[in-house]
């Protein structure tokens, strides 16, 4: 995996007026994260992993945003990789605390993906265009590994919106799937430019100083409404 990378796993809640650092704690406390990193920043174990978590606000949407703390970590548990089940997915850790973050704090949409750095404010930014506007078919077949659809966003799918054999995760509050199947699930069928393939060699010394880059809004667009009928 390349420095310019990093696991990032991305929820997405109506913006509320609860000041950015109290609502950060309180949805952090709700899964377990509640180790003090700096002012803006908390850190606690998920999925098995170390991960540091941010809040951020957009347009209309406040962002909870986790980061993976040791790109050697991401390493190890790929490794782990035993077959084709998903319990046998070595990345089955974060699949799971993926779905239970979504599940306890039920926002409107959640992705897990590999991405360059550089990249996540603008890859932030158009999720946010997507989820206001309910854009879901583009939503569940753009580049993420992992993704979460509410309740509301799940029934808003047309038959035949979802591409591909897709493996899931059950879901209390909605729908949690996969880019894919098998060994391939973590994967979707195109690559973003620039990003590499899912690691298979050693892995780069740990990164965990590096700075956080937060996502910038964007300005606001027009505002499309979910369709009341089919």
């Amino acid at each position: 995996m390349s420095a310019r990378t990093r696991p990032y796993a991305a929820f997405f809640f109506d913006k509320p007026a609860q000041d950015k650092r109290e609502w950060l704690a309180a949805q952090c406390a709700a899964i377990g994260i509640v180790d003090l990193e700096d002012g803006d920043v908390l850190a606690g174990s998920w999925g098995d992993t170390w991960v540091y978590a941010q809040a951020h606000d957009l347009t209309e949407c406040r962002v909870l945003s986790l980061e993976f703390a040791s790109y050697g970590a991401f390493y190890e548990m790929v490794d782990q990789t035993r077959g084709d089940a998903l319990d046998e997915d070595g990345l089955y850790p974060v699949a799971v605390a993926f779905r239970d973050t979504c599940d306890t704090l039920r926002p409107r949409f959640g992705f897990f993906m590999y991405v360059p750095v550089a990249e996540i404010p603008d890859e932030v930014a158009d999720t946010e265009e997507r989820v206001l506007c309910y854009e879901v078919d583009k939503l569940v077949n753009d580049l993420y590994g992992l993704l979460y659809l509410s309740r509301e966003y799940d029934e808003a799918l047309f038959p035949g919106d979802v591409r591909g054999r897709r493996d899931e995760l059950p879901s209390v509050t909605g729908r949690v799937l996969f880019a894919g199947h098998g060994r391939d699930r973590w994967r979707p069928e195109r690559l973003r430019p620039k990003q590499d393939p899912l690691p298979k060699q050693d892995p780069p010394p740990s990164t965990a100083g590096e700075p956080r880059t937060p996502p910038r809004p964007r300005r606001p667009r027009p505002r499309r409404t979910r369709p009341t009928s089919r």
